[in-house]
């Protein structure tokens, strides 16, 4: 059992794939906080239990702002915020009140429950058509590759308004920053190869507005050049 004093290194390497590393488990069990070294260097919490979970994400002397990496070589933020320029500046999970309250009310109406169930019928679409996808590709198949990553890639292109096509664009990016590998140099290449058909999706926005999130927020003046 680990307790608050016991300070050890946060595991980023899984013993068994369906299962959090021991140490995790250890940690959620306890509903401890625990004192962790985290990859690149710094030191920290874990916090694992609901009701500390809410209590300090609603405590204003903690701030999200400033970016750490928990997972994978050092230097992988550094690069990211390097690669995205000025279109990390906006980015909702790395600002704290006031900015992040003014987002994500400009945003929320597109998830209301009556708004996302308008999305049902799209969703099943998509779900369907992946499905056959996966019995035309036959045996073996490889339910990552062939379901579980594009059915949700998807689903966030339609609600951005995004074209289907653009997925490839936005996947390896995210993949390689939550992933314990992927250098810095290949996380920079990665957004900096990202961040051109964002550009070039908000601009079509600006012209060419539509049912969707990012003509909502363009309109709204809430995306800057």
């Amino acid at each position: 059992m680990t307790y608050p004093g016991a300070e050890t290194t946060l595991p980023v390497v899984r013993e068994d794939l369906f299962l959090p590393a021991a140490l995790l488990r250890d940690v959620g069990a306890s509903a401890r906080p625990h004192r962790l070294t985290f990859p690149d260097g710094h030191r920290g919490w874990l916090v694992s239990d609901y009701a500390a979970s809410r209590a300090l994400l609603a405590d204003r002397r903690f701030m999200i702002g400033v970016s750490r990496q928990p997972r994978g070589q050092p230097g992988k933020f550094t690069a990211f915020h390097d690669a995205l320029g000025p279109l990390g500046a906006g980015s909702i999970t790395s600002l704290d009140p006031p900015g992040h309250t003014r987002l994500r009310r400009a945003v929320g109406d597109h998830f209301r429950p009556a708004n996302v169930a308008k999305r049902t019928e799209g969703i099943e679409r998509i779900v369907a058509d992946q499905i056959d996808t996966l019995v035309e590709a036959g045996r073996p198949a490889d339910l990552l590759t062939a379901f579980a990553r594009p059915v949700p890639s998807r689903v966030i292109c339609d609600l951005l308004g995004a074209p289907q096509s653009d997925q490839h664009h936005f996947l390896p990016p995210t993949e390689l920053m939550l992933s314990p590998r992927g250098t810095p140099d290949e996380v920079k290449g990665a957004f900096a190869d990202f961040s051109d058909p964002v550009r070039a999706v908000v601009a079509s926005k600006r012209t060419q507005p539509g049912d969707d999130l990012l003509s909502d927020m363009v309109l709204g003046n809430e995306l800057v050049r």
